[in-house]
């Protein structure tokens, strides 16, 4: 964190950059109230000057706080977010 008169500091994000090899990979973890975490990339050489790589994420579970008064669940998450970078 950085940045002198931020409110909270800046947080800095720096994606890695794509590379002229074909490949990619996957990462899939399973755990308690059906939750699956699943992240990955692909990296594909579009020509000698141009590369482009897509990276994904994606989080899932279910809740696993009831509310007393209707016996909802809580707490739960359903999250996607892709990236593309030139």
């Amino acid at each position: 964190m950085f940045g002198a008169g931020t409110t909270g500091g800046v947080i800095q994000m720096v994606t890695k950059r794509p590379d002229g090899e074909v490949g990619g990979n996957i990462k899939v973890d399973l755990a308690d109230y059906n939750s699956s975490r699943i992240s990955g990339a692909i990296n594909l050489p579009l020509s000698d000057t141009m590369r482009t790589r897509f990276a994904f994420a994606s989080l899932k579970r279910d809740g696993f706080v009831t509310n007393s008064y209707n016996d909802q669940k809580l707490d739960d998450r359903n999250t996607t977010v892709r990236k593309n970078v030139f």
